[in-house]
């Protein structure tokens, strides 16, 4: 599924300050290539932690995207 908020700035993306920190800490220009990584290997980036992990999910669920988290 390609949905335009997959490539959106994610600086342009409603999100905390807490996320938009650890997403340029890791260089993450967009929710799509925050998706390219599975959830296990997220955690272990900088600043990468669960309530990170929660927020994406509930980003994602907000546009009914949640299955595109990888967990496998």
């Amino acid at each position: 599924m390609k949905h335009p908020i997959l490539k959106k700035d994610i600086e342009l993306v409603d999100t905390s300050e807490e996320f938009l920190e650890m997403a340029r800490e890791n260089n993450f220009h967009n929710l799509g290539e925050i998706l390219e990584i599975r959830a296990d290997d997220l955690l272990k980036r900088p600043l990468f932690n669960y309530r990170m992990l929660s927020e994406l999910g509930s980003i994602l669920q907000s546009y009914g995207l949640l299955e595109l988290l990888k967990d496998d």
